[in-house]
């Protein structure tokens, strides 16, 4: 009667065992092994998208700095034309125009102050 109380003790013992061992290996691993790659994928996804952002933002101030070296250049060819008009006046009064020089001038400067190199 023990030797039999024993033996069913046992089994049931390494019945539990085994089904422990069959669940971390069946439902525990894999289900932590999808939470890594799920995690790695989200920082591929967050540092690809940090480098978008990056990108975005020089593109924006590359297109700032455009924009106002033209506007500046333009507004100092106009004040050159009033200064000596028979150099700059007929230039000066087709809209838009300016000196490239000037133009360079202004944008390296900008680039220079958002701290983009060339």
């Amino acid at each position: 009667m023990k030797n039999k109380t024993l033996q069913i003790l046992f089994a049931s013992c390494l019945l539990v065992i085994t089904l422990s061992i069959a669940y971390y290996f069946v439902i525990f691993l894999p289900g932590i092994k999808n939470q890594e790659r799920a995690d790695a994928i989200s920082r591929e996804r967050a540092s690809q998208e940090a480098i978008q952002n990056e990108e975005t933002k020089k593109y924006n101030q590359i297109t700032y700095c455009q924009n106002t070296a033209a506007t500046q250049a333009i507004e100092l060819l106009k004040t050159k034309a009033k200064i000596n008009p028979s150099l700059y006046g007929t230039v000066a009064k087709e809209e838009g125009m300016y000196l490239r020089l000037d133009y360079d001038s202004y944008y390296q400067q900008c680039l220079e102050k958002m701290g983009i190199t060339p």
